[in-house]
């Protein structure tokens, strides 16, 4: 079996998202102070997944990333679209060799 280049960055992007996936789970959406490192993190994953065939990944993030954008006033609650990515980054697997 030939080494298919594409196979290796989707490896690579499931991988990125157990790291990204721990590291959103030690902020606080609601805290100002880690809202830059969140949307930081979520854009991050809003142009990868659909890239890498992760298109469920990309629309959370893409939705976290715009509540995040928001002013504190405007801001709807962030903690579904938060609890959403990362319910999608706890599913994601390698994907098959």
């Amino acid at each position: 079996m030939q080494d298919d280049p594409l196979l290796r960055l989707k490896k690579r992007f499931a991988e990125r998202c157990g790291s990204d996936l721990a590291r959103l789970r030690e902020l606080n959406p609601h805290a100002a102070e880690d809202i830059p490192q969140i949307i930081v993190l979520a854009h991050g994953l809003a142009g990868a997944g659909g890239t890498f065939g992760f298109p469920a990944i990309s629309d959370r993030a893409s939705a976290l990333e715009d509540l995040l954008g928001q002013t504190a006033n405007e801001r709807e609650d962030v903690s579904g679209a938060y609890d959403d990515l990362c319910e999608e980054l706890s599913k994601t697997r390698h994907p098959a060799d």
